[in-house]
Formats: C-alpha cells, structure tokens, sequence
C-alpha cells in the first residue's frame, strides 16, 4: 500500500487532510478486499477485515500448518486488520480484530474510545480493552494514565466519553495506572491488560 505525494495536503485547510490517516492504496500486483464476517465485499465506508493478495507476500508458515491455515483463505492472505476503504480506495486502518471487543452485540473498536480519551485534558495515555462480562458478553475497560498534578474520575471520564461517542461505546470499567505496559515494538501490551483484569473495587 502506498499514499502518493498527490495525496499529501500542502495546508491544514486542504481537503485531502484527511487522507493522511490512510495507509494508502494498493500499489501496482497487489489486490486487497475489505469482507465481512461471511465474506462478502463492504461497501465503501464499512468496516470489516482486510484480505491482501499478491505474488510478493509469503506462502506458508514454516513447520507451522494451522498458522498458515487461519493466515489464508481461498489464496488470500487475512491480515487481521479491522479496515475499511472510500470510494477512491484509498485504506484506513481501524483496529486489530483480535483486539475488536463485543459487547452486547455491537462491534466496538478500542482505537475509536481511544482517541477520545486522549483528548480529554486529564488524559495523557489511554488503552481500551474487553473484559469478560456475564450479561454482555464483553465489557469496555480502559487503562488510563492521567497527566500528573491532575485530578479526575472515573465516572467523569465515562460521562466525558457517552457525550462524545455512542452510549455502548463508552468504558463501563476504568482503571488508573502510572504507566501503560509495552512491548518490545513499542506497542501496549494489551494481553497483559487483560490478564491484570477489572480495577480493583
């Protein structure tokens, strides 16, 4: 995938400004496919799981037969990427799937309450994560660092979240940590959040 220099906006008030949030458009012998969940191509603006397909990309796992089984299906590559693409093509990125949590039967992407958290002026660093939950099947949790010297709660921050996002959207649990656990590429360490679990009452 590549963003072609015509796609870079030269000002903030361009209307391409968008498009910096894409990760581009396939570049020439490589074909992609955004699908939903029974395969079907998404419109425009959906989201579902980016499928890449090309002579370039690798064939098999070694000695691995069940990862390259779930990494292909019907000779294209399954990225596990939560995407979706505009009428031109150009691709955005939303979230992991593994990482998509399901909550009473809605779809929400961790990446969306993300972002808002993290322009509340408390919040420094956010990450959002599903947690086993008995009546809807997986309850959106947030792991917060707030920036130091100030104050704030958790029932304000939720309160800050619904008047900005869908009601089933915003965190039901929210813990406070001095620091978000990382991996080795940088990356938060979602597993780990998840194992640590719900905040403690």
């Amino acid at each position: 995938l590549f963003l072609p220099k015509g796609s870079h906006p030269l000002d903030a008030d361009d209307p391409r400004v968008p498009l910096l949030g894409s990760v581009g458009q396939p570049t020439p012998f490589v074909e992609t496919r955004i699908v939903d969940d029974d395969g079907a191509q998404c419109p425009p603006g959906a989201v579902g799981e980016l499928l890449i397909r090309t002579q370039q990309a690798m064939s098999f796992y070694w000695n691995n037969p069940d990862a390259t089984r779930d990494a292909f299906r019907d000779g294209w590559y399954v990225s596990g990427d939560m995407a979706y693409a505009d009428a031109r093509g150009h691709i955005f990125l939303v979230d992991r799937r593994k990482d998509m949590i399901i909550t009473g039967g809605e779809n929400v992407y961790g990446s969306e309450v993300e972002e808002v958290l993290r322009t509340h002026p408390a919040v420094a660093d956010a990450s959002v994560i599903g947690l086993p939950d008995e009546k809807w099947g997986e309850a959106v949790a947030a792991v917060i660092v707030l920036h130091p010297d100030v104050i704030t709660d958790a029932a304000a921050l939720a309160a800050f979240c619904a008047s900005r996002i869908a009601g089933y959207k915003k965190p039901r649990h929210i813990r406070f940590v001095d620091a978000l656990p990382l991996l080795a590429s940088g990356k938060v360490d979602k597993v780990q959040l998840r194992e640590e679990g719900y905040p403690a009452s």
